[in-house]
């Protein structure tokens, strides 16, 4: 089987972390043969039995070969209404496969994250240190819910605080507004290599995902009424997230056995058991407490890491995709 990965940025860090993990696939299947490379039209004139397009890709007047399968893989909101050609969608998550459940093709989920070899050496001593690695939005929907947990710990725990992220380009943020005493903030700039070189001393990982909603009208009907008035309490959630969510960030820690804070969102609360396998936080209490016990309970933190670790390899090793991909790519060409 000849496989091609073909992207029009090839400097995306998406397409070098599905680069990176497909490659594997050779060393694993002696009969697979695959191929990354920045997309051409004149690529697809060669011959292979499946053709990957990265979402963003601008292939839509490509000719479709019999039998050959066309699938798009990490699909974006862009790509909502480009599905006609396509014979199956690589999600990077659960929130991806919902998110395009109408084009009706069928969707293997395959979370894209990096491997890391490092082997950590903890010497923390006074002080915790706490990671988060992502993009400058998540940092910003961190401010105040998440930032006021960290300002409450910061009077009682010494903290640094590690923030790894794309600042040369868009500029360092500050989420706390103001100094805090005992809370040292570290800004990091993200690189294909930042994990190995970043996350060596990480105590624990944090993975802020929800967006705040912006719209502030509420429905006032007689319901309303009752709950707001009557039993002094509204009965919902408000819970934002993007379509690409995934538990990408996740298994970078996991990989490191870091106990981690999640968001709670649909791949999140489908990995993490709560309080077993790391913690999902909705609130600042919930931050503050989660936050609060990993800092002051050594032994459980390191418990909890371990068991992050382990679930990680048992489900989601790119190993383990890649044979749930090639199982997904024999049913389709067997169709």
């Amino acid at each position: 089987m000849k496989i091609l990965l073909s992207c029009s940025n090839p400097d995306s860090p998406s397409f070098k972390f599905y680069k990176e993990s497909l490659t594997k696939l050779v060393k694993e299947n002696k009969n697979i043969k695959f191929t990354a490379k920045k997309f051409e039209q004149k690529i697809l004139e060669n011959d292979y039995d499946v053709i990957l397009f990265m979402s963003g890709t601008k292939n839509s007047n490509f000719i479709k070969k019999k039998g050959v399968l066309y699938g798009v893989v990490d699909p974006r909101a862009g790509n909502y209404d480009d599905f006609l050609k396509y014979d199956f969608i690589i999600a990077n998550g659960i929130e991806e496969k919902i998110f395009f459940s109408f084009s009706n093709l069928p969707t293997l989920i395959y979370p894209v994250y990096p491997s890391i070899n490092l082997k950590r050496n903890k010497k923390n001593k006074n002080k915790t240190v706490i990671a988060y690695h992502g993009n400058r939005e998540h940092l910003t929907n961190m401010y105040p819910r998440i930032t006021n947990a960290f300002k409450k710990l910061a009077t009682e725990h010494r903290i640094e605080l590690i923030l790894i992220y794309d600042y040369k380009r868009k500029g360092k943020i500050n989420i706390f507004k103001t100094k805090q005493t005992h809370l040292k903030i570290t800004h990091k700039q993200y690189h294909l290599n930042c994990y190995d070189k970043y996350l060596w001393n990480t105590d624990i990982g944090i993975v802020p995902q929800l967006i705040p909603s912006k719209d502030k009208k509420i429905k006032k009907n007689l319901s309303y009424y009752f709950s707001e008035h009557l039993f002094k309490k509204k009965y919902f959630f408000s819970i934002f997230f993007k379509e690409t969510t995934n538990l990408g960030r996740h298994l970078v820690f996991a990989q490191l056995k870091i106990p981690t804070i999640s968001d709670y969102t649909f791949s999140s609360s489908n990995f993490i058991n709560n309080g077993i396998n790391g913690y999902l936080a909705y609130d600042t209490i919930d931050w503050y407490e989660s936050l609060k016990y990993l800092i002051e309970n050594k032994k459980k933190s390191k418990e909890i890491g371990s068991r992050f670790y382990q679930d990680w390899k048992r489900n989601y090793t790119h190993s383990l995709l890649n044979k749930k991909l090639l199982k997904f790519l024999k049913k389709l060409n067997d169709e």
